[in-house]
């Protein structure tokens, strides 16, 4: 029978991912801090959905980020980008 693997809290999360301080490329602002992205979140690659189905497009709800979406983006956080996409197209991910 295999064991239950305890389930990290944020703050332990975060301190395993932090960069040590020798291999921080520069000085970032006030609470911010160097992690390794794959130890604090899964990292998953994909393509955009083709703009010739409208069917993955009309009616979505849920967003759908791109780079593009990126460009001159100033805040912290990032909720939603210029389109969503449909339940059917995330199914056929």
């Amino acid at each position: 029978m295999a064991k239950n693997k305890k389930e990290m809290t944020p703050e332990e999360r975060l301190a395993t991912a932090l960069v040590p301080e020798e291999e921080q490329p520069y000085e970032l602002p006030e609470g911010w801090k160097w992690v390794y992205l794959g130890k604090i979140t899964t990292i998953v690659g994909g393509g955009t959905p083709s703009s010739r189905c409208p069917e993955y497009y009309d009616g979505g709800l849920i967003p759908w980020i791109t780079p593009a979406d990126l460009s001159d983006y100033t805040e912290v956080y990032i909720s939603h980008g210029r389109r969503n996409i449909t339940q059917l197209k995330l199914r056929s991910c």
